[in-house]
């Protein structure tokens, strides 16, 4: 082949005016993380039949020089891409493609992004008349000359959905392919050959949509492919792959599957969760394992009832509570409760052993709970219910107490009435929540059908009991918190500042918020009411199932089953999980600040507990056969 000369494709289309600075650094849009996995959703459309199809890419890095390796790119099976150049303000692309079938490669750089990224910007390859490509096209055997034109354009910068995330704004790269041959028998030229391929970078992200487009072929050829999730390691987009989870190695259950998760706590960068022993009767004793942030356990111990309980005694409920220098277990069963201190990793006891609470026959709330208890500053509070003798009806009565222990369990003050029902499935106390100001809360529902909530407050200087404050549902709605719907028996408080929030949810999935202020002796509307507003619809959450909340000190982690479309070109609806969060941020705690980290099937496990942990969620989960598994989901 001889090397080209001067003259023009004259395919090249006049150049846009060049507009706005979209970004001044082009290199966020392609970031450099070595072992990045990214997993992108496809399909491709041919002759009007549709298929879809997953492909995997996985980045390596070495200097300023990317090299993606995908498993099946743009549904055409495995194939290595050319290596991308990140470096000096611009995003580069030594390639080389025939002019021809079975013709020569003919190499050239492709400059994908440059500094500033502005809008209409081009950038050339080639614009060629090759005088021979080394092909006869016409049979007159002379080689024929072919126009070639190639070039990059920032056609714009859009705002796009991704299955993970919405509004993602990207800047859309189109890489146009223009090819002509000019026949020497005749001087005629062929029709134009045209491709198409536009890409959607996103800073810190990278690429996160492609499509390609033949329209000269036959039939014409189309795919698209868009990501679904990222993992950088420590950072990403989506969730990571569910994982179940084994004893780490060298604990006495090395290598064996975890029972599903019985209570889990965690610290800014690992969690403990607690297990039945693998293997063995759930009354025989716990297992404590220490998981990294990215949810892998790394240390299991082993504790035997008969090592942390009084003899004959079988632990029911579990409660891990996260403090800086332990990590407090509350051990409760019908005979009573009692407190065991251990590390922070849950591997080693503090003390020889564990320590009475409560003592004495307990009952268990509506959802089948002993005891609640929360940690406010050095002190532990705890609540349970019990028998409490009889009324001149001769009716059984059971009483709802508090008490607050120091971090070693010894009391601090006297065992407080909250209040008395004839009936203890009427008690909801799931669990205490604690707010800076507000002191100790703790739910009591008056008759289980009534909807006509009681709130308890305990002052945390003086360990006493605030009056309680009837909570009863707005004018027109059957919830408490101004939600629609009969309640289902979640409640939960949040600090935010000096304030707290009261989150309720009804069995029609409307997740209500209410002000409770730092002062609960009367609501916020002073009409015996709360005042409040919807922060998620009926439509949010498929009808019947339960909202999961997770907190950390600044974010509210929602989870919920849910139907709908992942992918825009879904024809039918599908069974996913959703997990979103909402910023405890005074000004933005309200539904328009809701956003979504992750969604994800939800076949198979359950989420059993949420744990925000930096610049992720940890989920961990139970299974359907019983066993434990985790995953992360990026914020």
């Amino acid at each position: 082949m001889t090397p080209p000369g001067d003259t023009t494709s004259g395919l090249l289309p006049t150049a846009p005016a060049v507009g706005a600075t979209l970004h001044v650094d082009a290199t966020v849009l392609r970031p450099l993380r070595d072992g990045t996995v990214s997993v992108y959703r496809g399909r491709t459309i041919n002759s009007g039949a549709t298929t879809e199809y997953d492909n995997t890419v996985t980045q390596s890095v070495s200097g300023t020089r990317l090299l993606d390796q995908a498993s099946n790119d743009l549904g055409q099976g495995p194939a290595t891409a050319d290596p991308v150049v990140v470096a000096n303000g611009r995003v580069t692309m030594n390639t080389s493609m025939p002019w021809t079938d079975g013709g020569p490669q003919n190499p050239f750089e492709l400059v994908l992004l440059s500094s500033p990224v502005r809008l209409g910007e081009r950038h050339v390859a080639i614009d060629k008349r090759y005088t021979d490509v080394g092909t006869d096209l016409d049979g007159d055997k002379l080689n024929d000359q072919m126009d070639v034109a190639i070039w990059t354009l920032v056609k714009s910068e859009d705002t796009i959905d991704l299955p993970q995330r919405s509004d993602v704004k990207a800047v859309r790269v189109d890489t146009e392919i223009r090819l002509r041959a000019r026949y020497s028998s005749d001087g005629s030229t062929s029709d134009v050959v045209s491709a198409t391929v536009s890409e959607w970078y996103a800073p810190g992200l990278g690429l996160v949509r492609r499509t390609l487009d033949l329209p000269g072929s036959i039939p014409r050829a189309q795919a698209e492919e868009v990501l679904v999730t990222m993992d950088a390691l420590d950072t990403g987009l989506g969730y990571t792959p569910l994982q179940v989870q084994v004893g780490a190695s060298g604990s006495p259950v090395a290598g064996q599957t975890l029972p599903e998760p019985r209570a889990a706590a965690a610290w800014d960068s690992h969690a403990v969760v607690a297990t039945s022993i693998p293997g063995r009767r759930a009354s025989e004793g716990l297992a404590f394992s220490q998981l990294d942030a990215r949810g892998q356990v790394i240390k299991t111990a082993v504790f035997r009832s008969q090592d942390i309980l009084e003899p004959g005694n079988a632990v029911v409920d579990v409660q891990l509570l996260a403090t800086p220098d332990a990590l407090l277990t509350v051990l409760s069963s019908s005979r009573g409760s009692r407190l065991l201190r251990l590390d922070t990793t849950g591997q080693t006891r503090l003390d020889a052993g564990s320590v009475a609470l409560v003592s004495g026959p307990l009952e268990a709330d509506y959802d089948r709970v002993l005891t609640t208890a929360t940690v406010v500053g050095n002190t532990l509070w705890l609540a349970w219910i019990a028998p409490d003798g009889q009324n001149s009806q001769f009716e059984d009565l059971y009483t709802q107490f508090m008490r607050a222990f120091d971090l070693r369990g010894v009391p601090l003050g006297p065992v407080l009435r909250v209040a008395t029902s004839t009936n203890p499935l009427g008690w909801r106390a799931r669990r205490l929540d604690a707010a800076p100001e507000a002191g100790v809360l703790s739910f009591a529902e008056v008759e289980a059908s009534s909807d006509a909530w009681q709130l308890a407050q305990a002052r945390p200087t003086d360990q006493t009991l605030a009056p309680l404050v009837s909570l009863r549902p707005l004018p027109g709605t059957n919830g408490v918190c101004g939600t629609a719907g009969p309640y289902s028996g979640r409640m939960q408080v949040q600090a935010l500042g000096s304030t707290s929030l009261l989150l309720c949810q009804t069995s029609f999935n409307h997740l209500g918020l209410a002000d409770l202020g730092s002062q609960l002796t009367v609501p916020r509307d002073g009409s015996g009411r709360l005042s409040a507003s919807s922060l998620l619809g009926a439509d949010w959450t498929a009808r019947g199932a339960l909202v999961d909340l997770g907190a950390s000190a600044q974010t509210l982690a929602l989870g919920a089953e849910q139907s709908g479309r992942l992918f825009s070109w879904d024809t039918q609806d599908s069974r996913f999980y959703r997990l979103a969060e909402l910023p405890l941020v005074a000004g933005q705690t309200d539904a328009a600040h809701v956003r979504t980290l992750a969604r994800w099937s939800s076949l198979g496990a359950g989420p059993a507990y949420l744990m925000p942990m930096g610049n992720r969620v940890l989920v961990i989960n139970r299974q359907t056969d019983g066993t434990l598994s985790t995953h992360i989901a990026w914020r």
